[in-house]
């Protein structure tokens, strides 16, 4: 037979296991939601950079959607950047 101080005990643990529990979960939602953001916020960049590109330039290779899909946020901003005011199609990854 379990004392009281022993019931107590066992339940101070489940409590912090929950307690615990719930930290995690917020933690790991958070963190997903974050990500989701970014992940979101890249490929708004490489629908834009697509944009811009075809307007400016036309036609558009294989080859370049195959770049902007394996491109990161930072290399996708300065390829916009750069596609707002380069003279080619080339002009604009030549430096990146």
């Amino acid at each position: 037979m379990r004392t009281i101080n022993q019931y107590l005990e066992e339940l101070g643990r489940r409590k912090g296991l929950r307690a615990g529990l719930k930290r995690g979960l917020k933690k790991g939602l958070e963190k997903g939601r974050q990500e989701g953001r970014e992940q979101g916020r890249e490929e708004a960049l490489r629908l834009a950079v697509g944009r811009v590109l075809r307007r400016r330039f036309k036609k558009i290779p294989a080859t370049v959607d195959e770049k902007l899909a394996q491109a990161d946020a930072a290399m996708l901003e300065r390829w916009l950047d750069s596609a707002v005011e380069a003279r080619s199609l080339r002009a604009v990854f030549a430096t990146h």
